[in-house]
C-alpha cells in the first residue's frame, strides 16, 4: 500500500490512490472507503446505545460480510464492499466506558479520597447504561458556551476542566489500542481492503469543535510503540503536530491529520491567527501544511475534483433541504399551499446546534426551541411570535427521546 503522503484524500468516502501500471506511468484508481467511523469503543457511540458493534464488527461490515446491528439486534449486510476503512475512535478514553460497563475495566492505582470518587464515578455509569440513561451522560459531557469569542478558547471561562474522577486510564486504553490493532490485522486484505489504523483527536474547547481525525497506513509494528494522542493530553493543534512529528520519528510511523467539522469551529478551525490567537508565522503555515494537507469540505471537493462527480454519477446534496420540506410538509394535517414547518433543536449549547439552524434557514422553515411551543385549547401545537400564536403543522424534531421533556 502506499504512503499517505501519496494519497489525495478529496473527501471521507473517496480516496485516489495511485496504483502500479505498466510502464513508467502511474494509473489512477478510485477507490470507495470511509474514515472517519465510530464504535462502542468511542464514549459517544456507546452512550447511545452502541454497545456491542466493536473495532471487528465495523472492519468486517466494511468487508461486506454480514454483522448483528447493535440497535435492533439484526442481522445487516452492505451490498457493495468498501475498498477501505478507518476505524476511527476517540483517543479520549478510548473503550474506558464498555470496560466499565462489562467489568474488565483497568485503572492506576489511587487511594482514600480518591477510591471513593473513582467507585462513585464507575457505579454511576453503570448504572446509568443498565437504566438506559447513558445519552443523559452524554448530554452531561457537551461543552457549555464560549463566553469570550475571539480568545483563546482552551482557557475560556467556558472550556470545563478535565473531569479526572476514574484517575488514569491508561491501562484501559492500551487494552483498547490493542484490540483495534489486532482487529485491523485481522481484516486487512492486500490488493483487496485496506483495514486502515487511526483515532479520532476529540479538541471542543467550550464548544468549538476542532476535531482531527489521524490516519495511518502502518500495522502492528509501528502502532504498537504509541497509544493514540487525545485532547486530555492538549487541546492545542499545534502540540498534536508536535506529537506527531516525534512519534513518527520514533516509531519511523507515518500519519496524516484530517480536520473536520469546522463549520461548527465557531470560526477558530481557519483563523487568521492559530488558536492562541498569536500571529501566524511560517513555521507554523509549513506544519500545518504538512500534517494536514487535506480537509472533509465536500463542496471544496466538488469544484476541485468536478469530473469525479460527474463520471460517477454521484448525488447531489443540493436540493436535500428542499426535498426534506417538501417531505415533511406532505405529511402536514391541513391542505395548504405552505404548511408551517418547524425545527425543534435543543438549543444554542447543541453541538450539532449550527446545523439546526442552517438547514431550518435553507428549508425557510422557524427555529424553535421547546418553550418556543404550547398545546391549546383545539389541542393542536402552537408557536410563539411577536404577532401572536401561530399554528405549527409539521414538527421536525432534532432531540432525543430522552431529551424531549
Amino acid at each position: 500500500m502506499p504512503g499517505l503522503r501519496s494519497l489525495v484524500i478529496p473527501v471521507a468516502a473517496a480516496l485516489l490512490a495511485q496504483v502500479p501500471a505498466a510502464g513508467a506511468q502511474q494509473a489512477s484508481r478510485l477507490l470507495w472507503g470511509d474514515t472517519h467511523l465510530h464504535t462502542s469503543y468511542s464514549f459517544d457511540a456507546f452512550l447511545n446505545q452502541n454497545d456491542s458493534a466493536d473495532p471487528d464488527t465495523a472492519y468486517r461490515w466494511a468487508r461486506g460480510l454480514p454483522v448483528i446491528h447493535p440497535y435492533t439486534e439484526a442481522r445487516v449486510q452492505i451490498g457493495t464492499p468498501l475498498d477501505f476503512l478507518v476505524v476511527s475512535d476517540h483517543a479520549e478514553a478510548m473503550g474506558v466506558l464498555r470496560a466499565i460497563v462489562n467489568g474488565t475495566e483497568q485503572f492506576g492505582e489511587v487511594s482514600g479520597w480518591d477510591w471513593v470518587r473513582r467507585w462513585f464515578a464507575v457505579t454511576s455509569i453503570r448504572l446509568a447504561m443498565w437504566s438506559g440513561n447513558g445519552p443523559l451522560i452524554f448530554k452531561d459531557l457537551l461543552p457549555v458556551k464560549l463566553v469570550n469569542w475571539g480568545d483563546d478558547p482552551v482557557l475560556d471561562p467556558g472550556n470545563a476542566p478535565l473531569n479526572d474522577m476514574l484517575g488514569d486510564l491508561t491501562p484501559t486504553v492500551a487494552t483498547s489500542w490493542a484490540a483495534v490493532i489486532d482487529a485491523a490485522e485481522a481484516n486487512n486484505r492486500p490488493g483487496e481492503f485496506s483495514a486502515l489504523l487511526g483515532w479520532e483527536w476529540s479538541s471542543i474547547p467550550a464548544g468549538a469543535n476542532l476535531h482531527r481525525v489521524i490516519v495511518t497506513p502502518n500495522g502492528r509494528e509501528q502502532a504498537s510503540q504509541y497509544l493514540p494522542f487525545g485532547s486530555d493530553q492538549s487541546q492545542y493543534p499545534q502540540d498534536l503536530w508536535q506529537w506527531l512529528q516525534a512519534t513518527a520519528e520514533a516509531s519511523d510511523s507515518q500519519f496524516i491529520s484530517i480536520p473536520h467539522n469546522s463549520n461548527i469551529s465557531k470560526g477558530y478551525m481557519f483563523d487568521e491567527t492559530n488558536l492562541r490567537g498569536e500571529p501566524m508565522t511560517s513555521d507554523y503555515i509549513a506544519t500545518r501544511r504538512y500534517w494536514e494537507p487535506v480537509v472533509e469540505n465536500r463542496q471544496v471537493t466538488k469544484r476541485v475534483f468536478p469530473e469525479l462527480f460527474e463520471d460517477l454519477s454521484i448525488l447531489p446534496v443540493d436540493d436535500y433541504p428542499s426535498d426534506l420540506f417538501d417531505t415533511l410538509a406532505a405529511l402536514s394535517p391541513r391542505p395548504a399551499d405552505y404548511p408551517e414547518v418547524v425545527v425543534l433543536t435543543p438549543g444554542v449549547f447543541n453541538s450539532a446546534y449550527f446545523e439546526h439552524a442552517y438547514l431550518a434557514q435553507q428549508m425557510g422553515c422557524e427555529l424553535v426551541e421547546g418553550s418556543d411551543l404550547c398545546v391549546a385549547d383545539d389541542d393542536c401545537v402552537y408557536m410563539r411570535t411577536i404577532d401572536g400564536p401561530k399554528r405549527v403543522d409539521v414538527i421536525y424534531r432534532r432531540i432525543d427521546d430522552l431529551f424531549m421533556d
